[in-house]
């Protein structure tokens, strides 16, 4: 009679079990390096579009996990709400391993300390300040080296001093599609270095980024509106005689970059010779 060999009797042959062995520890060395990567990956939540655009910048966005409304997005990113409503249920029930917010946004940070959720706070009071704070994100969270794009003497050298000064208002986000839920960005922000690039001044003199009716724009009354709102239709202010600029492509705030650069320097004439 013929018995047939156990089908793993392939072990006891030397080459055969070296094959395996080797195969089965390359697959382990694998794997372990992914588990350790995914270990090690950072769980990120922005609470602010501009700040999820650094992320982007710094191309990291493969640890976002949720970002605030409105703000740019991966298809794996969650919805966490806006300056309005936060959804504190959801951004626990993710487990961040560390939230990124501006200084500013005292409120949340304090929430989300109470939370035993990690918090990151960005300064944003100047140009110069926004390169080092986007230097030291990416040291302290991502462990990358980020380079200055522009220095403190180049930005300084396009301030141009106006006879007659315009009264600007920059909104940095609303709904995208009416005039609701208006924030502003107000003094003491690093907007007022682009103010004496553009020839003007902030119309809106309260301190830090604000909520504001159209109410209380209409009693402003500026000669120009900078909207920034991520994908916002423009048309909704056609009713209004004030001369709207809208920067489309990905919004500068929060975001020193060669599109702010330009975006400043393609509207400082306009500006200027606004009659």
């Amino acid at each position: 009679l013929e018995f047939s060999k156990p089908h793993w009797a392939f072990l006891f042959f030397p080459s055969s079990f070296f094959l395996f062995a080797a195969f089965a520890a390359f697959f382990l060395f694998i794997m372990f390096f992914i588990f350790i990567f995914l270990l090690t990956l950072e769980k990120i939540v922005t609470f602010t579009p501009n700040l999820t655009n650094i992320i982007f910048e710094l191309d990291m966005q493969k640890s976002l996990i949720a970002v605030s409304k409105h703000s740019k997005s991966t298809p794996k990113t969650k919805d966490i709400g806006d300056l309005t409503h936060w959804d504190y249920e959801k951004i626990i029930k993710l487990k961040p391993s560390i939230a990124i917010l501006l200084k500013e946004q005292r409120d949340e940070i304090n929430q989300l300390n109470r939370f035993g959720i990690q918090t990151y706070q960005f300064d944003s009071n100047s140009i110069f300040t926004i390169q080092f704070e986007i230097k030291k994100l990416a040291k302290k969270i991502f462990n990358l080296d980020y380079k200055y794009k522009y220095t403190p003497a180049v930005i300084s050298g396009l301030s141009i001093l106006n006879p007659n000064p315009k009264k600007i208002l920059v909104v940095i986000d609303r709904d995208p599609s009416k005039l609701k839920e208006i924030y502003v960005a107000g003094s003491k922000t690093f907007f007022d270095e682009f103010f004496s690039i553009w020839g003007g001044f902030n119309c809106y003199k309260n301190s830090g980024y604000k909520k504001i009716s159209l109410e209380q724009i209409i009693k402003l009354n500026p000669d120009f509106i900078i909207d920034l709102t991520f994908n916002a239709n423009p048309i909704v202010w056609s009713e209004f005689k004030w001369k709207i600029i809208t920067f489309s492509e990905i919004s500068p705030l929060l975001q020193l970059s060669e599109n702010t650069i330009r975006f400043i320097l393609e509207h400082r004439e306009t500006i200027f010779n606004y009659k």
